[in-house]
């Protein structure tokens, strides 16, 4: 082996180590076949890069190696976390009861095509990765808490999760989300161009409102807003969503993992004051009674930017919070549109009845409805004051209650 053949030699070498993970990985036990199949494209992927890597040597142009070696390393680092995410799948302390409810409402409100994989993992704030890459077409990665693995109450967080792959779902995008990029950049003009003594002060500038779009160095200013505002209202598109498809489970489950705040927030996240208004104005729409003092639960920490960056941010919050109606109206068409059944308090009022006789509820429609029920019990443990029950076991309880309304969820939808 030559110096001069260095880098094919070790890119190999780590390409066939995960290629070995992957082959040690299918021989697990999945408790659905959605990561067996994930596994799959994997293999093929990284069988198709063994490939390339063995058609080019010493002799080929150097240039063309750096290429296929640079590619080879960027979907090793690429999808190393997903394999990762697929082993913690199997593990044997995830809430396996909330899979089925859970892909029947992706199936649902993103397509049929929709396929899922859940697992948890230790970062406390749930993440997803979208259905939107090539090599994983309509393929969802939702995480879940480690330690909240026992408590199906916070599940509604994983409808925020599900709504990233919606807004970027294509190329079928849902016509309810079409128009909402064109209102934002109409928004974010009017903001800059309500502002343009201030602009013009902090960028140093002598041009006129109408030329913030032609001239190319006002416009790079004014795009930095855009690529914030534009990340900021997929943020709050996804928690009306979630907001639709929980109900007031969202809102209370929003409060248990955010409240008061989560530390500095990142520029492209909507304030904690957006997010929360635009609940707030979402559950006035949709008629969810919300928590009381809900907004008084968050605080949002300041933020040290210098002058011109704090501007750009604070163009892109104004525009993003302008659009939440404009969100809420996208969220309803677009729900309204599957026939998804969403949640409603005389259903949840009845499987609470359930819950209080220490029953599973059957013939529940909508995951929103039983999670609903448990909030009811758990912010209310009068419901069950005849049973003494002891305070560390009766949360053990009720969640059972509420995995095993999703189990007989499935079942019936299984025999039906």
């Amino acid at each position: 082996m030559t110096n001069g053949s260095l880098d094919i030699d070790f890119v190999r070498q780590k390409l066939l180590s995960v290629i070995d993970q992957i082959k040690h990985l299918q021989t697990s036990e999945f408790p659905y076949q959605e990561s067996r199949e994930a596994l799959k494209l994997l293999a093929d992927l990284y069988g198709r890069e063994l490939n390339r890597l063995s058609g080019i040597g010493p002799t080929t142009d150097h240039t063309i190696r750096q290429q296929v070696t640079a590619q080879v390393n960027a979907y090793i680092a690429r999808y190393y976390t997903v394999l990762g995410f697929i082993l913690r799948s199997t593990n044997v302390r995830n809430a396996f009861e909330i899979y089925d409810p859970l892909l029947r409402m992706s199936q649902t409100i993103y397509g049929p095509e929709a396929k899922l994989i859940v697992s948890s993992e230790w970062s406390f704030s749930p993440f997803t990765y979208p259905a939107i890459t090539d090599e994983f077409p309509n393929l969802m990665f939702i995480g879940l808490p480690a330690t909240e693995s026992g408590n199906p109450l916070i599940v509604p967080l994983a409808g925020h999760e599900l709504g990233h792959s919606i807004w970027r779902k294509k190329p079928h995008r849902s016509p309810h989300l079409s128009a909402l990029d064109a209102t934002l950049q109409s928004r974010l003009v009017g903001e800059y161009q309500n502002s343009w003594s201030e602009f013009q002060q902090l960028f140093d500038v002598q041009t006129k409102p109408a030329d913030l779009l032609s001239d190319l160095f006002l416009r790079s200013i004014w795009a930095r807003s855009y690529r914030l505002a534009t990340r900021q209202i997929e943020e709050l598109f996804c928690d009306i969503i979630g907001l639709r498809l929980f109900g007031e489970s969202y809102l209370y489950s929003f409060i248990y993992l955010i409240a008061p705040h989560t530390g500095e927030r990142a520029a492209y996240y909507p304030s904690l004051g957006s997010r929360v208004t635009a609940l707030e104005s979402a559950a006035r729409a949709f008629g969810i009674t919300e928590p009381p003092a809900f907004s008084g639960y968050f605080i949002d920490l300041p933020k040290r930017l210098q002058a011109n960056e704090a501007f750009c941010l604070r163009m892109a919050d104004q525009a993003s919070t302008a659009m939440i109606e404009d969100l809420i109206a996208a969220v309803s068409g677009h729900v309204a549109r599957t026939g998804l059944a969403l949640p409603s308090d005389a259903e949840r009022d009845r499987i609470v009845k359930q819950f209080c006789a220490l029953s599973p509820a059957a013939s529940t429609t909508s995951i929103g409805d039983t999670i609903n029920a448990g909030w009811a019990i758990r912010l209310n443990w009068a419901h069950w004051k005849n049973f003494n029950f002891r305070e560390d076991t009766r949360l053990e309880i009720l969640n059972d209650l509420v995995f095993k309304t999703m189990e007989v969820m499935e079942f019936e939808s299984r025999t039906r």
